[in-house]
Protein backbone atom coordinates (compact mmCIF):
# COMPACT_ATOMS: atom_id res chain seq x y z
CA UNK A 1 0.00 0.00 0.00
CA UNK A 2 1.38 3.40 -0.97
CA UNK A 3 0.90 6.23 1.50
CA UNK A 4 0.04 9.58 -0.03
CA UNK A 5 1.64 12.67 1.55
CA UNK A 6 -1.77 14.07 2.53
CA UNK A 7 -2.76 10.86 4.29
CA UNK A 8 0.57 10.73 6.13
CA UNK A 9 0.16 14.33 7.29
CA UNK A 10 -3.42 13.67 8.42
CA UNK A 11 -2.32 10.59 10.38
CA UNK A 12 0.56 12.40 12.10
CA UNK A 13 -1.65 15.39 12.92
CA UNK A 14 -4.33 13.15 14.37
CA UNK A 15 -1.78 11.33 16.49
CA UNK A 16 -0.36 14.60 17.73
CA UNK A 17 -3.81 15.94 18.62
CA UNK A 18 -4.71 12.75 20.49
CA UNK A 19 -1.37 12.80 22.32
CA UNK A 20 -1.73 16.44 23.32
CA UNK A 21 -5.32 15.84 24.38
CA UNK A 22 -4.27 12.96 26.61
CA UNK A 23 -1.42 15.00 28.08
CA UNK A 24 -3.77 17.93 28.70
CA UNK A 25 -6.07 15.55 30.55
CA UNK A 26 -3.19 14.40 32.75
CA UNK A 27 -2.26 18.02 33.50
CA UNK A 28 -5.88 18.84 34.29
CA UNK A 29 -6.06 16.01 36.82
CA UNK A 30 -2.85 17.17 38.48
CA UNK A 31 -4.25 20.67 38.91
CA UNK A 32 -7.38 19.29 40.60
CA UNK A 33 -5.65 16.92 43.05
CA UNK A 34 -5.26 17.60 46.76
CA UNK A 35 -1.48 18.06 47.19
CA UNK A 36 -1.21 16.98 50.82
CA UNK A 37 -1.52 13.18 50.39
CA UNK A 38 1.32 13.39 47.85
CA UNK A 39 3.58 15.38 50.21
CA UNK A 40 2.76 14.18 53.73
CA UNK A 41 4.64 10.91 53.27
CA UNK A 42 5.41 8.65 56.24
CA UNK A 43 8.97 7.91 57.32
CA UNK A 44 10.16 4.69 58.89
CA UNK A 45 12.57 4.34 61.81
CA UNK A 46 15.37 6.84 61.22
CA UNK A 47 18.93 5.52 61.09
CA UNK A 48 21.73 8.07 61.15
CA UNK A 49 25.37 7.68 60.26
CA UNK A 50 28.13 10.26 60.15
CA UNK A 51 29.97 10.37 56.86
CA UNK A 52 32.50 13.04 57.88
CA UNK A 53 33.25 15.04 61.03
CA UNK A 54 35.80 17.83 61.45
CA UNK A 55 36.77 20.77 63.63
CA UNK A 56 37.26 23.80 61.39
CA UNK A 57 37.18 27.58 61.42
CA UNK A 58 34.53 29.57 59.62
CA UNK A 59 35.39 32.56 57.44
CA UNK A 60 34.82 34.70 60.54
CA UNK A 61 37.31 32.71 62.61
CA UNK A 62 34.93 30.64 64.73
CA UNK A 63 36.03 27.13 65.61
CA UNK A 64 33.09 24.83 64.84
CA UNK A 65 32.25 21.15 64.78
CA UNK A 66 31.04 20.24 61.28
CA UNK A 67 29.28 16.92 60.85
CA UNK A 68 28.07 15.58 57.51
CA UNK A 69 25.48 12.87 57.91
CA UNK A 70 23.09 10.55 56.11
CA UNK A 71 19.70 9.54 57.48
CA UNK A 72 18.02 6.38 56.24
CA UNK A 73 14.33 5.60 56.60
CA UNK A 74 12.98 8.62 54.68
CA UNK A 75 11.18 8.74 51.31
CA UNK A 76 13.61 8.78 48.37
CA UNK A 77 16.47 8.54 50.88
CA UNK A 78 19.05 8.71 52.12
CA UNK A 79 18.65 12.22 53.47
CA UNK A 80 21.92 14.15 53.45
CA UNK A 81 22.69 17.19 55.60
CA UNK A 82 25.56 19.06 57.24
CA UNK A 83 25.48 20.32 60.83
CA UNK A 84 27.52 23.17 62.31
CA UNK A 85 27.86 23.30 66.11
CA UNK A 86 29.95 25.54 68.39
CA UNK A 87 33.22 24.10 69.68
CA UNK A 88 31.97 24.66 73.22
CA UNK A 89 28.30 24.83 74.10
CA UNK A 90 26.16 24.98 77.20
CA UNK A 91 22.50 24.10 77.13
CA UNK A 92 20.31 23.67 74.10
CA UNK A 93 20.82 25.75 70.97
CA UNK A 94 18.41 27.48 68.59
CA UNK A 95 18.41 25.64 65.24
CA UNK A 96 17.96 26.80 61.65
CA UNK A 97 17.44 24.38 58.77
CA UNK A 98 18.85 25.96 55.61
CA UNK A 99 17.59 25.15 52.09
CA UNK A 100 20.15 26.66 49.74
CA UNK A 101 20.08 27.48 46.07
CA UNK A 102 22.92 26.58 43.73
CA UNK A 103 25.07 25.31 46.59
CA UNK A 104 23.69 23.04 49.30
CA UNK A 105 24.81 21.00 52.28
CA UNK A 106 28.27 21.82 53.64
CA UNK A 107 29.01 24.26 50.82
CA UNK A 108 26.04 26.48 51.66
CA UNK A 109 27.32 27.01 55.22
CA UNK A 110 30.23 29.04 53.82
CA UNK A 111 27.82 31.93 53.21
CA UNK A 112 27.11 32.33 56.93
CA UNK A 113 30.06 34.28 58.31
CA UNK A 114 29.23 34.14 62.02
CA UNK A 115 27.36 31.01 63.13
CA UNK A 116 27.27 32.08 66.77
CA UNK A 117 25.84 30.04 69.67
CA UNK A 118 23.43 28.30 67.32
CA UNK A 119 23.09 25.04 65.42
CA UNK A 120 23.00 25.34 61.65
CA UNK A 121 21.71 22.41 59.60
CA UNK A 122 22.13 22.63 55.81
CA UNK A 123 19.88 20.29 53.82
CA UNK A 124 20.96 18.61 50.58
CA UNK A 125 18.19 17.93 48.05
CA UNK A 126 17.73 14.48 46.51
CA UNK A 127 19.94 14.67 43.43
CA UNK A 128 17.25 14.38 40.70
CA UNK A 129 15.74 17.71 41.83
CA UNK A 130 18.78 19.45 40.32
CA UNK A 131 17.44 18.49 36.90
CA UNK A 132 14.57 20.95 37.31
CA UNK A 133 16.83 23.76 36.15
CA UNK A 134 19.66 21.81 34.54
CA UNK A 135 19.88 19.44 31.62
CA UNK A 136 16.63 18.29 30.02
CA UNK A 137 13.90 18.01 32.65
CA UNK A 138 11.28 16.81 30.14
CA UNK A 139 13.21 13.56 29.75
CA UNK A 140 13.39 12.92 33.51
CA UNK A 141 9.93 13.88 34.73
CA UNK A 142 9.32 10.68 36.70
CA UNK A 143 12.58 10.90 38.67
CA UNK A 144 12.21 14.63 39.22
CA UNK A 145 8.64 14.27 40.50
CA UNK A 146 9.50 11.52 42.99
CA UNK A 147 12.53 13.35 44.32
CA UNK A 148 10.95 16.82 44.49
CA UNK A 149 7.73 15.66 46.15
CA UNK A 150 9.77 13.80 48.79
CA UNK A 151 11.57 16.97 49.95
CA UNK A 152 8.88 18.13 52.45
CA UNK A 153 8.76 14.67 54.06
CA UNK A 154 12.56 14.53 54.22
CA UNK A 155 12.80 17.91 55.92
CA UNK A 156 9.98 16.98 58.28
CA UNK A 157 11.96 13.86 59.24
CA UNK A 158 15.08 16.00 59.67
CA UNK A 159 13.14 18.35 61.95
CA UNK A 160 11.94 15.37 64.02
CA UNK A 161 15.51 14.04 64.31
CA UNK A 162 16.87 17.47 65.32
CA UNK A 163 14.31 17.76 68.13
CA UNK A 164 15.71 14.57 69.72
CA UNK A 165 19.32 15.81 69.78
CA UNK A 166 20.87 16.94 73.08
CA UNK A 167 22.23 20.12 71.46
CA UNK A 168 18.88 21.31 70.05
CA UNK A 169 16.21 23.52 71.57
CA UNK A 170 13.11 21.68 70.28
CA UNK A 171 10.98 24.82 70.51
CA UNK A 172 13.34 26.93 68.39
CA UNK A 173 13.71 25.16 65.06
CA UNK A 174 13.25 27.51 62.08
CA UNK A 175 13.21 26.89 58.32
CA UNK A 176 15.10 29.15 55.90
CA UNK A 177 14.88 28.89 52.10
CA UNK A 178 17.05 30.84 49.66
CA UNK A 179 16.38 31.08 45.90
CA UNK A 180 15.64 27.51 44.74
CA UNK A 181 15.19 26.53 48.39
CA UNK A 182 12.41 29.09 48.94
CA UNK A 183 10.20 27.08 46.58
CA UNK A 184 10.08 24.18 49.06
CA UNK A 185 9.40 26.19 52.23
CA UNK A 186 5.60 26.66 51.97
CA UNK A 187 4.82 22.98 51.29
CA UNK A 188 7.31 21.82 53.93
CA UNK A 189 5.96 24.22 56.55
CA UNK A 190 2.41 23.07 55.85
CA UNK A 191 3.40 19.41 56.24
CA UNK A 192 5.13 20.23 59.54
CA UNK A 193 2.10 22.23 60.68
CA UNK A 194 -0.16 19.29 59.86
CA UNK A 195 2.04 16.74 61.62
CA UNK A 196 3.12 19.04 64.44
CA UNK A 197 5.00 20.82 65.71
CA UNK A 198 5.31 23.76 63.30
CA UNK A 199 8.55 25.61 62.72
CA UNK A 200 9.34 28.56 65.00
CA UNK A 201 9.77 31.02 62.12
CA UNK A 202 10.19 30.95 58.34
CA UNK A 203 12.46 32.85 55.95
CA UNK A 204 11.86 32.90 52.18
CA UNK A 205 14.50 34.83 50.26
CA UNK A 206 14.44 35.42 46.53
CA UNK A 207 11.55 33.01 45.96
CA UNK A 208 8.18 33.28 44.26
CA UNK A 209 4.88 31.63 43.55
CA UNK A 210 3.64 30.33 40.15
CA UNK A 211 5.97 27.45 39.33
CA UNK A 212 5.31 27.39 35.55
CA UNK A 213 6.27 31.07 35.34
CA UNK A 214 9.41 30.55 37.40
CA UNK A 215 10.39 27.50 35.33
CA UNK A 216 9.89 29.42 32.10
CA UNK A 217 12.19 32.16 33.43
CA UNK A 218 14.92 29.82 34.64
CA UNK A 219 14.94 26.30 33.22
CA UNK A 220 17.08 25.30 30.23
CA UNK A 221 14.29 24.26 27.85
CA UNK A 222 15.40 23.75 24.25
CA UNK A 223 14.29 24.80 21.69
CA UNK A 224 13.22 28.20 23.02
CA UNK A 225 9.79 28.08 21.38
CA UNK A 226 9.00 25.03 23.50
CA UNK A 227 9.66 26.87 26.78
CA UNK A 228 6.10 27.98 27.73
CA UNK A 229 4.57 24.55 27.03
CA UNK A 230 7.45 22.70 28.69
CA UNK A 231 7.27 24.95 31.77
CA UNK A 232 3.57 24.18 32.19
CA UNK A 233 4.19 20.46 31.72
CA UNK A 234 6.96 20.34 34.33
CA UNK A 235 4.98 22.70 36.57
CA UNK A 236 2.04 20.27 36.46
CA UNK A 237 4.27 17.37 37.42
CA UNK A 238 5.48 19.17 40.57
CA UNK A 239 2.18 21.00 41.10
CA UNK A 240 1.80 19.68 44.69
CA UNK A 241 4.77 21.90 45.65
CA UNK A 242 3.21 25.07 44.20
CA UNK A 243 3.75 27.72 46.91
CA UNK A 244 0.39 29.33 46.11
CA UNK A 245 -1.40 26.19 47.34
CA UNK A 246 0.22 26.27 50.78
CA UNK A 247 0.98 29.88 51.70
CA UNK A 248 -2.62 30.76 52.74
CA UNK A 249 -2.49 27.96 55.35
CA UNK A 250 0.73 29.03 57.09
CA UNK A 251 0.63 30.64 60.53
CA UNK A 252 4.35 31.06 61.36
CA UNK A 253 5.92 34.51 61.48
CA UNK A 254 7.72 34.89 58.16
CA UNK A 255 10.40 37.06 56.59
CA UNK A 256 10.33 37.62 52.82
CA UNK A 257 13.44 39.00 51.10
CA UNK A 258 13.36 39.99 47.43
CA UNK A 259 15.44 41.87 44.89
CA UNK A 260 13.72 44.68 43.03
CA UNK A 261 16.02 44.05 40.05
CA UNK A 262 15.83 40.25 40.22
CA UNK A 263 15.98 38.86 36.69
CA UNK A 264 15.48 35.22 37.72
CA UNK A 265 12.49 35.73 40.01
CA UNK A 266 10.62 38.67 38.46
CA UNK A 267 8.95 40.89 41.03
CA UNK A 268 5.40 39.81 40.13
CA UNK A 269 6.21 36.26 41.31
CA UNK A 270 7.78 37.35 44.60
CA UNK A 271 4.92 39.77 45.23
CA UNK A 272 2.42 36.97 44.63
CA UNK A 273 4.22 34.79 47.16
CA UNK A 274 4.23 37.59 49.73
CA UNK A 275 0.57 38.49 49.24
CA UNK A 276 -0.67 34.93 49.75
CA UNK A 277 0.91 34.50 53.20
CA UNK A 278 -1.33 35.76 56.03
CA UNK A 279 0.21 37.90 58.80
CA UNK A 280 2.45 37.96 60.72
CA UNK A 281 5.04 38.66 58.04
CA UNK A 282 7.83 41.07 57.19
CA UNK A 283 8.79 42.07 53.63
CA UNK A 284 12.28 43.42 52.94
CA UNK A 285 13.21 44.61 49.44
CA UNK A 286 16.75 45.14 48.22
CA UNK A 287 17.71 47.29 45.22
CA UNK A 288 19.57 44.31 43.81
CA UNK A 289 19.42 41.49 41.29
CA UNK A 290 19.33 37.79 42.11
CA UNK A 291 21.58 36.31 44.79
CA UNK A 292 24.44 34.30 43.36
CA UNK A 293 27.74 32.69 44.50
CA UNK A 294 29.55 35.24 42.34
CA UNK A 295 28.09 38.11 44.42
CA UNK A 296 29.52 37.59 47.92
CA UNK A 297 28.68 41.10 49.15
CA UNK A 298 25.00 40.66 48.28
CA UNK A 299 24.95 37.21 49.83
CA UNK A 300 26.37 38.61 53.07
CA UNK A 301 23.68 41.29 53.15
CA UNK A 302 20.91 38.74 52.62
CA UNK A 303 22.23 36.33 55.23
CA UNK A 304 22.91 39.20 57.65
CA UNK A 305 19.38 40.55 57.24
CA UNK A 306 17.97 37.07 57.88
CA UNK A 307 20.09 36.63 61.01
CA UNK A 308 19.14 40.05 62.42
CA UNK A 309 15.42 39.37 61.89
CA UNK A 310 15.66 35.93 63.52
CA UNK A 311 17.55 37.35 66.51
CA UNK A 312 14.90 40.05 66.98
CA UNK A 313 12.24 37.36 67.19
CA UNK A 314 14.14 35.12 69.59
CA UNK A 315 14.53 32.39 67.00
CA UNK A 316 18.33 32.74 66.92
CA UNK A 317 20.95 33.69 69.50
CA UNK A 318 22.99 36.82 68.66
CA UNK A 319 26.32 36.06 66.99
CA UNK A 320 29.44 36.34 69.14
CA UNK A 321 31.20 39.46 67.85
CA UNK A 322 34.44 38.30 69.48
CA UNK A 323 34.32 34.80 68.00
CA UNK A 324 37.33 35.31 65.75
CA UNK A 325 39.40 37.56 67.98
CA UNK A 326 41.34 34.87 69.81
CA UNK A 327 42.49 31.28 69.68
CA UNK A 328 43.74 31.67 66.14
CA UNK A 329 46.32 29.20 64.92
Amino acid sequence: MRWRPGLILLTLTGGLVLGLGGFAGVIGREYRRDPMPLLDLPSGPLRMKETRASLERTTDGELRHFVELEIEGVPEGPLRAAVSLPEHRTGRLPVVIILGGLEVGRESLRYVENHGPNALVAFEYPRPTQDLYEGRPLFKLGRIRRAALAVPAQIRALQAWIRTQPWADPDRVSLLGYSFGAMFVPATARVAQHRGPPFRTLVMAYGGADLPGLLAANASFRPAWLRPSAAHAVGAVIRPLEPALHLPHLQEETLFLSGLKDERVPLRYSRLMQSLKPPPKTVLDLEEGHMDPSRPDLNRRIVGASQAWLVQRGALAPPDTHAGSDNHD
